[in-house]
């Protein structure tokens, strides 16, 4: 892939200078320098990385972090949210950028697009819990978007998604809207849907996660495990981290699946009632899907006489500080919050992959043991 040095190389002035003419700055650069440039850019074939002329030409350099709020718990107050804001501001402040952070509920995408365009933001990095239609809407901004903990397929299908109820609510389109005008809805519900182009995507191995304790569990020797995961039918982590799980244990385990929501007091609750219903099925472990989960589930089972791990194993997936707290410590699955937030930014800058899937890793800790 031809880059802005070969460029420069080829013209046979400094990088700096190549990126003067490509992003329109050539009150800087004489008319036969410029002439010299693009005569390179046309030899070879060079594309200029929209994404990083975007960041470049933008007035502030503020990257806004938006999350949806939920009537149920104050806002960032989940440990996985406010590990990844924290690594989210110490990544962009040594890339010399600053982090606006933006709360988001379903009924008000449009005011938080009338926020974000005010600012000028440079970028925004979309968190997993910003409401599906907010997200699908944060394409109209034109300037880089990271979606964490997603897919790019799955990002694409919800812009295309959003652009054909988009064309039917515009009327097939109006100035200002991204969308082409006139009277073609499927053209512009395509023109919508290009916007897709604009989204890049930052999540984890979360299927090779559950395989990983999937694995270890079966080596401890269970092959009958309960899945305990918020939305194990509907979100697409807790989906691929239950089918790594099932993959890991191999032909011979067997998983009951349990929702429960990511709270400790009802982990709590779930641990208590699985007291009393793992030992009459022949379960002897359970793989949570949070850190949050598995601590309350071991608490659970230990006020209902069950010992952690002598009777019941429990596993975890997040790897979070606060796991190591628990006594025993918490064995899980451990993923990257500060790499997440870290590649997130590095593609606002203008990196060139579009997808990025990160790797998790194993932490021993007291809460697997061998099945009785």
């Amino acid at each position: 892939m031809t880059t802005l040095r070969d460029v420069a190389q080829r013209a046979g002035v400094s990088a700096m200078t190549v990126s003067n003419v490509v992003n329109g700055r050539s009150g800087k650069v004489s008319q036969a320098t410029i002439e010299r440039v693009e005569a390179a850019i046309r030899e070879l074939g060079y594309v200029p990385n929209a994404q990083a002329r975007t960041l470049a030409g933008a007035s502030s350099r503020i990257i806004a972090l938006v999350y949806g709020v939920s009537p149920e718990r104050a806002p960032l107050s989940a440990p996985h949210e406010s590990l990844f804001v924290g690594a989210c501001e110490q990544a962009c402040h040594e890339a010399g950028l600053a982090v606006m952070l933006c709360a988001c509920v379903d009924e008000d995408a449009d005011a938080l697009l009338q926020r974000l365009r005010g600012w000028n933001v440079a970028g925004a990095i979309v968190m997993g819990t910003t409401p599906t239609d907010a997200r699908a809407r944060l394409s109209e901004l034109g300037v880089p978007v990271v979606a964490i903990d997603s897919r790019s397929a799955e990002v694409a299908e919800l812009v295309q998604r959003q652009g054909g109820e988009a064309a039917r609510r515009l009327g097939a389109g109006s100035a200002g809207s991204g969308l082409p005008e006139g009277g073609d809805q499927a053209q512009a519900a395509h023109g919508w849907a290009s916007l897709a182009s604009g989204f890049f995507t930052v999540g984890i191995d979360d299927a090779g996660g559950g395989a990983l304790a999937g694995r270890h569990l079966c080596e401890a020797g269970h092959a009958r495990v309960v899945f305990v995961a918020p939305y194990p039918r509907l979100s697409r982590i807790d989906i691929d981290r239950l089918a790594g799980l099932r993959e890991g244990l191999g032909a011979r385990g067997q998983v009951r699946v349990v929702e429960a929501a990511v709270d400790y007091s009802a982990a709590v609750e779930v641990g208590a009632r699985l007291a009393r219903s793992m030992k009459d099925a022949g379960e002897s472990a359970v793989f949570a899907s949070a850190d949050l989960l598995a601590i309350g589930i071991v608490a659970g089972l230990r006020r209902s006489g069950v010992r952690v791990p002598d009777d019941v194993s429990v596993v975890g997936f997040d790897g979070f500080e606060i796991s190591t707290y628990s006594d025993p410590v918490l064995t899980a699955v451990v993923q990257p919050i500060a790499d997440k937030a870290g590649e997130a930014v590095r593609l606002i800058q203008g990196a060139p992959e579009r997808e990025i899937v990160l790797p998790v890793s194993w932490r021993e800790g007291g809460t697997l043991g061998p099945a009785r």
